[in-house]
């Protein structure tokens, strides 16, 4: 639970950032340590989740600063959206519950709270989408390797016709 805390303050201090200098390490830990009375011991903590957050998808790092990644960014507008919604939602003091509260309910039968389930969902989702991002480097780094074989294979065909024209007795 705490980690998720630390999670938010890492998120705001990036977001509180100026977009064309976006902060460096540095400047996080001294924003959440100034801005949520951290003690200056618990900044181990602020790193390792700064880092988790960069190795799930939700922080994007290039040349030492940091940023929102603009898949989460819309997840998060969109559960804004959603819960404007469903707060608009109410007639005469009545409240239409949707499809997916009414499902919310079965988590709680599983003995989850519909906050743990979303939390797991959320997570599920993030190491989904990590899971994503390395697969697609995957397949680039594959398609690199898969050029360059092309190039020696052909490379090694070249060699070969010219030692055939070189030494024709030889067999190929």
């Amino acid at each position: 639970m705490f980690s998720c805390s630390v999670d938010t303050f890492i998120l705001e201090a990036i977001t509180s950032w100026n977009k064309l200098l976006r902060p460096n390490k540095k400047s996080i830990l001294h924003h959440v340590e100034e801005k949520n009375n951290m003690q200056p011991d618990k900044k181990w903590l602020v790193a390792s989740r700064l880092e988790h957050l960069v190795n799930v998808g939700t922080i994007i790092k290039k040349n030492n600063r940091y940023k929102i990644s603009p898949t989460y960014a819309a997840a998060e507008a969109e559960q804004s959206s959603t819960q404007l919604l469903l707060e608009g939602n109410k007639e005469n003091g009545v409240v239409n519950h949707t499809k997916s509260q009414v499902d919310g309910e079965a988590f709680k039968i599983n003995g989850m709270t519909e906050e743990e389930a979303s939390a797991a969902a959320a997570i599920a989702l993030e190491e989904a989408e990590y899971a994503r991002a390395e697969a697609e480097e995957a397949a680039r780094e594959a398609d690199r390797a898969e050029a360059e074989a092309e190039a020696m294979q052909d490379y090694a065909e070249a060699v070969k016709e010219v030692w055939k024209n070189w030494m024709p007795s030889q067999t190929w």
